[in-house]
């Protein structure tokens, strides 16, 4: 049986930066705290929403090593350490998990653009040299590159490729989850698709949305478990909209305006990011303030 990582709400961390643009690990280990009291069931550090891309690999591993001190002995701290760079990759991917990563979250390689056979090869090397179980994360909107049920077919009977998080529609979840043996975990990696993942078996989330409003992505996936579909659904549409303006953008952009807005963060990026437009900002403020209302209520 392949290990399963975690069922329920993974949040992918924003990296919080100073106004110099280096590292704010104050407002990181705030956040991480936040997390906690809000029960999210893993979480994980430098990846898309972490601006994983514009990180050092000394920031790296100082952002796991601070996850790991603040929360590694309460949830899986789990580490984004794919790239398009096999042996870099694998490099980082053994690192952490000697550090004591529980999984290493594997994006498929962006730019690159390989075939079939580089898939397969890519995340058997990674996950050849990492101690930890990988994740293989599958976003085509952002690498271009998709993984099919074929190739899906072949990660599987890796024994270290344990689970995948699954960002497009939910028919190519299907597909790829029919590939894969019941033990494989599936995890939603779009948060408006949430619901409709865990109804077609997905384990949990790797959410975005769980920066700002972790309690109420988690209570999604507690409702549904209870079997409460129409409790869970009204759970989801009510922090729809404010899903939606957070993808109004480029993520992470108005996820972490979101974040200063609530005084958890600096509204701070790095290039190529830049900062949410007014028509993103007014959007995120009316969510924010109609959720604040509605939990007065």
């Amino acid at each position: 049986m392949k290990k399963c990582v975690f069922n329920g709400v993974a949040t992918a961390l924003v990296t919080p930066f100073k106004y110099d643009g280096s590292l704010d690990i104050t407002a990181y280990e705030k956040l991480i705290d936040e997390q906690l009291r809000a029960g999210v069931d893993a979480l994980v550090t430098f990846g898309t929403t972490g601006e994983g891309s514009t990180l050092s690999v000394p920031e790296k591993l100082e952002l796991l090593e601070r996850s790991l001190a603040r929360a590694g002995d309460k949830v899986p701290i789990i580490a984004a350490t794919g790239g398009n760079d096999t042996l870099s990759a694998a490099k980082l991917s053994y690192l952490a998990s000697k550090m004591g990563a529980a999984a290493v979250l594997v994006v498929t390689p962006y730019y690159n653009k390989t075939g079939d056979n580089g898939l397969i090869r890519h995340f058997f090397t990674i996950a050849d040299k990492s101690e930890a179980p990988v994740i293989v994360y599958d976003v085509p909107a952002r690498t271009g590159v998709k993984i099919s049920p074929e190739v899906y077919e072949k990660l599987y009977s890796h024994p270290n490729i344990v689970a995948s998080k699954k960002a497009d529609e939910v028919s190519a979840f299907l597909a790829a989850k029919n590939a894969c043996g019941e033990d494989f975990s599936f995890y939603c990696g779009c948060d408006e698709l949430f619901l409709p993942f865990l109804s077609c078996g997905a384990k949990g989330v790797i959410s975005v949305a769980s920066n700002v409003v972790p309690q109420a992505i988690k209570d999604i996936y507690k409702r549904y478990e209870k079997g409460k579909t129409t409790a869970a659904l009204n759970a989801h549409n009510a922090v729809y909209a404010l899903i939606r303006a957070l993808f109004a953008e480029t993520n992470p952009i108005p996820v972490k305006y979101a974040l200063y807005k609530t005084g958890l963060i600096k509204n701070v990026l790095r290039l190529p990011l830049t900062q949410a437009s007014s028509i993103t900002e007014r959007a995120i403020d009316q969510e924010l303030k109609k959720l604040a209302e509605s939990e007065k209520k």
